[in-house]
């Protein structure tokens, strides 16, 4: 077994790796990684053997200096207690089986300030989720949380400095407003809608046969006896026929002439080369679909400020809870991991390279070591 490479030790909590020696996903860190050294030019550097040492950057004319401000979240249960007690003599607490009510605390920090508030004004907010409290978390409450109390908060305490926000990847995050334009909004056929409230989705465009942009409205407005006392108006979504036959993108035609249907959804997660696999392939690489960014990143990019995402494979390249302090030794930490992840590095050698400079090693990625 040990000339196979297994080993024999307890089963206990350790790094995880999932798929980290993949080509693909090496690339995909390493492209990330590098755009995010481009941004570190422009940031406050804190020396490594005393992190109260800021070095500031050297901007160019006319640009602002960028601020990490990463954001976590923790939940809290109202029946959750530690395995030691002070009971009485002859007491033994029967303990409730049921996680109980729970609170969930949003957070932004930043490297300077940790937590950023001030006085009672912080960058923290309380949800209490459940179906007898606020619901469930969902990216309108990152929404309202970010342009009620992040932004301008960020920008009391940074002023003229520009925030880079990094968020995890999380299906909240990657959410898109309803007037988002997507693909998976359209049915085949045009549909009816029921009301003019349902009218949402902003216009798009593409480049027509004379090389003019062009722009397209997503539905279309049906009048019966206008002008009459019996007038009626009736709203239609275009559909997806509708849409690529306006766009001059139209196949069925090619299709037809080969005895074969042109499905709407052809079940492939990858599109071909051309995209022409099926309509939503075509439509969602089309360059205005491409471009939508999601309702987060529009908000913050609408705000002046930088947007992205963490790693989808990644070991803690994210900062956690903690004081000034030990928030920039993680954040040292965390761009040795980034550093490493931009020489090509798998998970495996950059935990090795990051591990060097710790002179006092923990179980838990939550303690930071001596020179972190």
């Amino acid at each position: 077994m040990v000339e196979w490479g297994y080993s024999y030790h307890v089963n206990k909590k350790a790094v995880y790796y999932d798929g980290y020696e993949r080509a693909d996903v090496v690339q995909y860190r390493k492209e990330w990684a590098s755009k995010m050294i481009k941004y570190s030019h422009f940031m406050e550097k804190y020396d490594e053997d005393d992190v109260t040492k800021v070095t500031l950057p050297d901007l160019p004319e006319g640009q602002k200096q960028i601020v990490m401000v990463t954001q976590d979240e923790s939940t809290f249960y109202s029946n959750k207690s530690p395995t030691n007690l002070w009971p009485l003599e002859n007491e033994n607490p029967i303990r409730n089986k049921s996680p109980g009510g729970s609170i969930m605390v949003s957070e932004f920090q930043c490297p300077y300030y940790g937590t950023m508030r001030i006085m009672n004004w912080k960058s923290q907010k309380f949800f209490f989720a459940g179906t007898n409290g606020d619901g469930f978390w969902t990216w309108k409450d990152m929404h309202e949380q970010m342009k009620d109390d992040v932004i301008p908060l960020f920008e009391k305490l940074h002023p003229g400095c520009q925030a880079l926000f990094i968020l995890d990847q999380s299906s909240n995050y990657n959410a898109y407003a309803p007037s988002a334009k997507r693909a998976t909004c359209f049915n085949l056929k045009d549909t009816q809608l029921s009301s003019v409230n349902q009218h949402v989705i902003l216009p798009g465009y593409y480049i027509g046969p004379d090389g003019e942009k062009k722009i397209q409205n997503f539905y279309n407005l049906e009048i019966k006896n206008e002008g009459k006392k019996n007038e009626r108006r009736t709203w239609f979504q275009k559909g997806l026929e509708t849409i690529l036959t306006e766009r001059g993108l139209g196949k069925w035609d090619e299709y037809k002439v080969q005895g074969k249907y042109w499905k709407a959804k052809c079940g492939n997660k990858e599109p071909n080369s051309e995209h022409t696999y099926c309509l939503y392939h075509l439509l969602e690489n089309q360059p205005d679909f491409l471009s939508q960014k999601t309702a987060l990143e529009e908000l913050v990019l609408k705000s002046g400020h930088l947007y992205t995402l963490y790693l989808k494979y990644h070991y803690q390249v994210s900062p956690p809870d903690a004081t000034p302090v030990e928030i920039r030794r993680y954040y040292n930490r965390c761009w040795r991991y980034i550093h490493a992840y931009n020489d090509m590095k798998d998970g495996n050698e950059a935990f090795k390279l990051v591990e060097k400079f710790t002179s006092k090693r923990y179980l838990s990625y939550r303690k930071p070591g001596v020179h972190n």
